[in-house]
């Protein structure tokens, strides 16, 4: 994950050509209704369509819930996503 640290702010950098500006394109957060819960809520939104289902399938966290934003690069064709999960109370940040 590249960062630009601003003082009280970070900015996100592009994975492939660390350039500043990446926009939202879209975002996707399961919400389990429970720990290790099988069954939740999955809400997708790209633009402005919104899919709601039950489908926690792709979850980035194996046990609790967790959430996907996409980006795309205003420099380079580069696609990212943003993912945050916890796991035993840890919150992780992966950025691929």
């Amino acid at each position: 994950m590249k960062i630009d640290v601003r003082g009280s702010e970070a900015v996100l950098l592009c994975p492939k050509c660390d350039f500043s500006y990446i926009k939202i394109t879209k975002t996707e957060l399961f919400n389990r209704k429970a720990e290790d819960d099988l069954s939740g809520l999955h809400v997708s939104i790209e633009g402005i369509s919104l899919r709601v289902d039950d489908s926690l399938i792709g979850n980035p966290s194996d046990r609790r819930s967790g959430m996907y934003i996409y980006f795309e690069c205003e420099n380079c064709p580069e696609v990212s996503r943003l993912s945050l999960s916890q796991h035993k109370g840890e919150t992780f940040l992966s950025f691929t």
